[in-house]
């Protein structure tokens, strides 16, 4: 099997550079085709870029040993993406397309900085998704390369260095598109791995009825079985359009009707492949019960009954973790040109106009990235020691821009002081969660942190009064975003709200 999980990885990786340098001829002409894609992404690209970013290699590995270790607690994961995620994602994505293409949007950050008139949101976004989605992504070439270590003998070094060249090359080269494209590929061969695996697992498991009766299959109806309930749905179902890899994507989708194809498509394959990492883990509970490194559960009951499986388990873990970190990379670099570099250094110098700036831009993403990749070989070779800390804050932290993305579109009660303080809030009581004492709930400290940030929001919003010119501002936003009539949605604004009249 070694010699052919080698040449199965290497052919996938020639596939990926080859797809990867074609999509991306011409990307670097302009920022907006670089990062956004030109704006041009279908439902296709889009689907496959939120499936596989969100089925990354962790959750492949790590996401199929918890529901092995917690069975049918872990349905809330499910509920999550074939519910939760779709709906939510839709209705800010939608919002956030339409605003983009009108204002030129490509991040987060800008979008809450205009929002809500608040240099300290624009800021404080930039800044979270610049440094916290870094040590995210640079831990994929250390985990993927002692992977292919342990399945072929591969010196780990030369497998991290392998991962990073490859998708460096691509992702440099091409921007959003070859990074969208190469998506799709892995996309296709990741669903096929999972119908593969499921029929071989569960067959070797007894067929349904003999995985199913089992005290794993029980869905918990009180205690922390419960609370974990909630806090999966939660939490699995509103980081899509908060986290920075995926949610930079929703600027560069075409139009409505290629968005609305995108959701739907990605819901029925997250939701799928929340189902399988579910009939996995107990199938795998049937076979290999008493696994204590739950990260190898999948991988140990290949090798067992299946071993013809285990170069495309290796293969398949490779193209996540690759597009996991090509669009984390993209992301980041994003941010940092358009938030903070442009602002600081093309536009206040206005040195290059037109073309020639966007040039300069695309240069300095190119560098950026390089930047980071080479501190991802250090990160590879000599990891810090608080780097896994951090990974763990980083989904609670992204967690906590979610009240005021979605009630701040939602709602027009919704205050500028509102949602400095409840992001404020949301982010201490994470750390303070996190390292100084245990949530009080007993689960997970962002679910916590979550719950207070929202109390703050709508709390200090009906308290203290907004401007309200800033009032009017937010409405005229939310009219681009709602794809209304303008004098439509003026008229309901002031028959709602008679302090706009």
């Amino acid at each position: 099997m070694i010699f052919w999980t080698v040449v199965i990885l290497g052919s996938y990786l020639v596939i990926f550079l080859a797809i990867g340098f074609h999509s991306g001829r011409g990307a670097g002409k302009d920022a907006e085709a670089f990062f956004v894609a030109g704006r041009k992404l279908n439902w296709l690209q889009e689907s496959m870029a939120v499936f596989t970013t969100t089925c990354s290699a962790g959750a492949i590995v790590g996401t199929t040993g918890l529901f092995y270790r917690d069975g049918a607690d872990m349905v809330g994961y499910i509920v999550a993406f074939a519910f939760v995620m779709p709906l939510t994602y839709w209705y800010v994505g939608a919002r956030l397309r339409r605003l983009g293409r009108e204002r030129g949007y490509q991040t987060q950050a800008a979008f809450l900085g205009d929002f809500y008139q608040s240099h300290y949101l624009r800021w404080g976004a930039a800044l979270a998704g610049a440094l916290f989605s870094v040590p995210y992504f640079m831990v994929g070439p250390v985990a993927l390369g002692i992977l292919l270590k342990e399945a072929t003998g591969f010196p780990y070094w030369a497998g991290a260095l392998l991962f990073l060249v490859v998708a460096m090359l691509y992702t440099v080269k091409g921007g959003l598109r070859a990074v969208a494209d190469t998506d799709i590929f892995h996309g296709v061969l990741l669903l096929v791995f999972f119908l593969a695996a499921l029929v071989v697992l569960v067959l070797h498991g007894g067929g349904f009825i003999n995985i199913l009766d089992s005290t794993k299959a029980a869905v918990a109806t009180s205690g922390h079985g419960m609370a974990m309930f909630y806090v999966w749905m939660l939490y699995s179902g509103l980081i899509t359009f908060c986290w920075p890899d995926r949610a930079f994507r929703m600027f560069a989708v075409r139009d409505d009707n290629n968005m609305r194809k995108g959701v739907m498509l990605s819901a029925a394959m997250m939701a799928f492949a929340a189902v399988s990492f579910l009939i996995i883990g107990l199938s795998v509970n049937k076979i290999l019960p008493g696994i204590k490194n739950t990260d190898t559960t999948l991988m140990s009951a290949l090798s067992l009954v299946a071993v013809w499986l285990v170069p495309w388990l290796v293969m398949n873990t490779w193209g996540s973790g690759m597009a996991t970190f090509t669009a984390g990379m993209l992301s980041t670099a994003n941010i940092f040109i358009k938030d903070i570099f442009e602002p600081w250094y093309a536009r206040r110098r206005d040195l290059l106009p037109g073309r020639k700036r966007d040039r300069l831009l695309v240069l300095a993403a190119r560098l950026f990235m390089l930047f980071l990749g080479l501190a991802t070989v250090l990160v590879c070779f000599y990891p810090p020691p608080f780097i896994w800390n951090l990974i763990n804050v980083t989904l609670g932290l992204f967690l906590q821009f979610s009240p005021i993305l979605l009630l701040g579109l939602a709602w027009r009660g919704v205050t500028r002081l509102g949602a400095q303080a409840a992001w404020t809030t949301g982010v201490v009581c994470q750390f303070f969660w996190t390292f100084l004492s245990k949530p009080p709930s007993g689960t997970m400290a962002g679910f916590d942190a979550l719950a207070v940030n929202t109390v703050v929001l709508i709390t200090v919003s009906l308290v203290v009064p907004e401007n309200k010119q800033l009032k009017q501002e937010r409405e005229d936003m939310r009219v681009v975003a709602n794809g209304m009539d303008e004098g439509a949605a003026r008229a309901t604004v002031t028959h709602a709200d008679p302090q706009c009249r």
